[in-house]
């Protein structure tokens, strides 16, 4: 939608290509950084945008928060919810995804060996805390985000009859930012839009891609000790995995 010269099945075969070469090269700390201020950034501006509906024709009254709160909703939104949070991220995939981030970014090795010294049970306990901490702020961050995306929806969405569908859902969520910020908030909402969905998907098959390599060393179709056929299965998901559902 931002460059529409080409189609969107060419840019989806063109980010596969990039989410895939960034999983093979391993280089992805520039990029996480880039993405996060992208995400912090569109999450700030979410939150902009619920203050300031209260200043536009679609503002919430205390009336509407009320009934909000009285879980009044048709029984086929509960499996609608269910699946929008999942839809997130938010599901068992990342939850086993994490593992391998707190490996990779060294918690196991700074707490060093096992060794049953009490120095290590202090070190050990301390990145647990640092791994409690990161839960925390992350919840802290969805519902930051969350909450003021449900509002906008409400708000805006629902009162002029737009839901999100297919292909225009992009289009349609643009919407919440257009009607509260102004016509140029469109690009504002379409960056972050694409920082949050491409992170995604590049921790999404990065995250994959390892869980697929400990699979196959678990079913025994490779070592689990040789490091060289888990790096060779590893990429080979991350080249595969895209390429086929890219194309599909």
């Amino acid at each position: 939608m931002m460059l529409p010269f080409l189609a969107s099945k060419w840019w989806t075969i063109v980010f596969a290509a990039i989410a895939a070469g960034l999983i093979l090269s391993g280089t992805y700390r520039v990029l996480e950084k880039l993405l996060a201020v992208m995400v912090v950034t569109f999450t700030f501006v979410t939150l902009t945008c619920a203050v300031l509906l209260q200043l536009t024709p679609y503002a919430l009254t205390w009336a509407d928060f009320q009934a909000g709160m009285q879980f009044e909703f048709p029984s086929f939104a509960i499996a609608a919810a269910l699946a929008a949070y999942g839809g997130t991220g938010v599901n068992a995939g990342e939850t086993m995804a994490y593992t391998y981030w707190c490996t990779e970014k060294g918690y196991a090795r700074f707490a060093g060996a096992p060794h049953g010294s009490e120095e290590w049970v202090r070190r050990a306990r301390g990145w647990i805390r640092v791994m409690h901490t990161d839960v925390l702020l992350t919840l802290f961050m969805l519902s930051l985000a969350t909450i003021p995306f449900y509002m906008l929806g409400a708000g805006v969405l629902h009162r002029m009859g737009r839901v999100p569908n297919g292909l225009e859902t992009i289009s349609i969520l643009s919407n919440m930012y257009t009607e509260t910020l102004g016509v140029w908030a469109w690009w504002l909402f379409m960056v972050g839009a694409f920082g949050v969905l491409f992170s995604t998907v590049v921790s999404g098959l990065g995250g994959a891609s390892r869980m697929f390599a400990d699979c196959m060393a678990v079913l025994g179709v490779i070592d689990p000790k040789d490091n060289r056929a888990r790096l060779r299965v590893l990429r080979i998901w991350a080249v595969g995995a895209p390429a086929i559902m890219s194309t599909c």
